[in-house]
């Protein structure tokens, strides 16, 4: 997944324009064009794609180059999938609910792929990867880059740093089972 992305965003901007994200809709290849609280600018491209329930798929957005592509994305996000539901049964179990409990609670488990290119940048410092946020899901799987940090977490008031493990996801606890 993470050669087939890397070949996707060196893509000339023509090429990945071909399936960019309208200005109605989530899906589709787009910049980020959304300021932080302190006015600064968010430094990074997207990629995104629903993927489950397959009736959400809008196959005009997703890439049909680099050759492959598609086919690894589907691979990719079937496993992301598998993944999800047997962590939403674990949780159940772990909140003391029956095994199914959580995702019983989801009329449709939805999944979207998201897949973010953040290109160098000559000011750093007036740039922000992503704007600080929650997931207003149940929960998020994340694979980050092996050697190259970025992905923080907030704990109590301050941001922490979550070092990447080499081959390892990371998986958040949405807003939606979040305890306080």
């Amino acid at each position: 997944m993470k050669d087939a992305a890397t070949k996707f965003f060196e893509l000339p901007l023509e090429e990945k324009d071909k399936i960019s994200r309208p200005p109605d809709d989530a899906q589709g290849y787009g910049h980020s064009d959304a300021l932080s609280e302190e006015e600064i600018l968010e430094w990074s491209d997207a990629l995104v794609l629903m993927v489950y329930p397959s009736k959400y798929r809008k196959l005009k957005f997703w890439p049909t180059t680099p050759k492959g592509f598609k086919e690894v994305i589907e691979a990719y996000s079937s496993e992301v999938k598998r993944i999800g539901e047997e962590l939403l049964r674990s949780l159940s179990v772990l909140l003391g609910m029956k095994k199914d409990a959580l995702l019983g609670l989801h009329q449709e488990l939805l999944q979207t792929l998201r897949v973010n290119y953040y290109p160098p940048c000559s000011m750093p410092n007036k740039v922000l990867g992503m704007t600080p946020h929650s997931d207003p899901t149940t929960i998020t799987i994340l694979m980050q880059e092996d050697n190259i940090p970025g992905l923080q977490v907030r704990q109590g008031r301050e941001w922490v740093p979550v070092n990447p493990i080499r081959n390892a996801l990371v998986v958040n606890v949405g807003d939606v089972i979040e305890v306080r």
